[in-house]
C-alpha cells in the first residue's frame, strides 16, 4: 500500500505556536528507528526521573510497548494500517488499527468500525513525563486519522478502542462513548466514537487536545 502524506498542524507548547507537521499513513522504518533511537532513550529517562522524585503516577502505561515487535508481527495482515505523525523529521506519534471491528454501542452495534489497536505519542510529548510537553494535538491528529478511514470505508465515522487508565480522561474530553470494563477483553475501559460524536469531532477541528 502506498503511503501518503497530508500537512497538519501541532501546538509547540513551550513556544505556544502553531508549527507544520505531517501525518502520514504508514509507519516506516524511519519511525521504527526514531523509537529505537529516540523514544526509548527518552522514555528511560523518564521512567528514571519519576522512580527518582518518587512520581511513579507520572509513568505513562505505554511504557512497555515495543513499535518494533507489533509492526514485525503485524506485517502483512491487510485488516491492519498504520500512521504516523511528524514533525521537523523527527516522529511524533505512531498508531496501529484494525479495520473492520464492530460496534457494540447499543444504538450502533454490529455495525462496521475502525479499531484503534494502539496509539501514542513520543514521550517528550506527554506532561508531566519530560518537563511540560513539547508538542500538544498528536493524538487527536492520529485520532482524526482513524475517523477519515472510518469514513473513507464507508463506516460512518465510527471507531472504537481501549483506553489504559491514564489515557481515560483524553478520550473522554474528545466526547466518546464510555462503554465501561464489561466490553473489554483485557480490563480495559472501552470508549466507541458513533456518527453522530465523529462528525462532532471532526467539526472541532482547530483544537489541540493531547
Amino acid at each position: 500500500m502506498t503511503t501518503e502524506s497530508f500537512p497538519i498542524c501541532l501546538l509547540h507548547k513551550p513556544t505556544d505556536t502553531i508549527v507544520d507537521a505531517v501525518l502520514q499513513t504508514s509507519i516506516e522504518e524511519a519511525q521504527l528507528e526514531d523509537w529505537r533511537n529516540l523514544w526509548v532513550p527518552a522514555r528511560e529517562e523518564g521512567i528514571k526521573r519519576c522512580v527518582s522524585t518518587k512520581q511513579i503516577e507520572c509513568i505513562p502505561q505505554s511504557y512497555r510497548w515495543k513499535w518494533d515487535k507489533k509492526i514485525a508481527y503485524y506485517d502483512g495482515i491487510l485488516a491492519k494500517r498504520t500512521f504516523s505523525v511528524v514533525c521537523n523529521d523527527r516522529t511524533e506519534g505512531l498508531m496501529l488499527v484494525t479495520t473492520p471491528a464492530f460496534a457494540l454501542e447499543e444504538s450502533q452495534k454490529g455495525k462496521p468500525l475502525v479499531y484503534v489497536d494502539f496509539l501514542e505519542t513520543a514521550p517528550w510529548n506527554i506532561n508531566g513525563f519530560l518537563g511540560q510537553g513539547e508538542y500538544r494535538g498528536v493524538g487527536s491528529v492520529l485520532l482524526r486519522a482513524a475517523v477519515l478511514l472510518s469514513l473513507q470505508e464507508e463506516y460512518q465515522g465510527r471507531i472504537g478502542l481501549q483506553s489504559l487508565p491514564d489515557a481515560e480522561a483524553f478520550y473522554s474530553r474528545l466526547q466518546m462513548r464510555d462503554l465501561g470494563l464489561e466490553h473489554s477483553k483485557e480490563g480495559l475501559r472501552y470508549f466507541e466514537m458513533t456518527p453522530i460524536e465523529a462528525n462532532a469531532f471532526l467539526t472541532r477541528g482547530g483544537r489541540y487536545e493531547i
